[in-house]
């Protein structure tokens, strides 16, 4: 099977020169090209050689190129893999006063203290009950508020922070969460009873690697 090669303009000139060196290059280079059965074309001029091996350095350019970029998106996505997906946690309701707040831990039952007593009953925070979505812990922990009487309505009143923290839990590189939204109505609410509103994002959290299965 016949091989294609470009023949210089340089050589075709030589076949054809009267100078007797160049002629008898000429025919050395004719004479390995009928031994070896090698396809000649020749080029029109000498620089289509050179344009020849720049295209092919740029296409080998970008075919680099063309690697690497998908190399970073593998690398990307392997990373993100890694990590469990974002997710919304919860709603903390943060209370802390500089007196007692016994009056609101007796009202609200499931509330705690995060020094496990070593506040002196001057920090709790409680959880809501359905915290599927954040909606619905802000209303469920409204609710809380709004029903409170005497006493343990003047420890929320005096109470120097008050904060519905909105807990998210970041998920690997690359990947955004966009599913924490309250409606104008909750945060009117949410203002009305003097608290503010605070998000909190964990760190991401890598995968539990899945057990191997044993082969019988």
């Amino acid at each position: 099977m016949a091989t294609d090669v470009v023949l210089d303009a340089s050589v075709v000139v030589a076949a054809v020169s009267p100078s007797e060196e160049r002629h008898s290059e000429a025919l050395q280079f004719l004479h390995i090209v009928h031994r070896n059965r090698l396809a000649i074309y020749p080029t029109r001029y000498s620089g289509t050689v050179e344009r020849r091996t720049m295209n092919k350095r740029k296409g080998a350019a970008s075919a680099a190129k063309r690697k690497i970029r998908s190399l970073k998106t593998a690398a990307v996505a392997s990373r993100q893999d890694q990590y469990e997906d974002a997710y919304f946690k919860t709603i903390d309701l943060d209370v802390r006063s500089q007196r007692s707040l016994a009056a609101l831990f007796a009202a609200w039952p499931r509330a705690r203290d995060p020094l496990n007593g070593l506040s002196r009953s001057r920090w709790l925070i409680v959880n809501p009950d359905d915290a599927s979505n954040t909606e619905a812990a802000a209303k469920g922990l409204l609710r809380h508020i709004e029903r409170l009487k005497d006493d343990a309505l003047e420890c929320w009143n005096r109470a120097h922070r008050k904060v519905f923290d909105i807990g998210v839990q970041a998920g690997g590189p690359g990947r955004h969460f966009d599913e924490v939204r309250l409606t104008p109505k909750t945060l009117r609410r949410i203002g009305e009873v003097g608290a503010d509103i605070q998000i909190t994002v964990y760190g991401p959290e890598l995968r539990t690697p899945e057990p191997a299965k044993r082969s019988d």
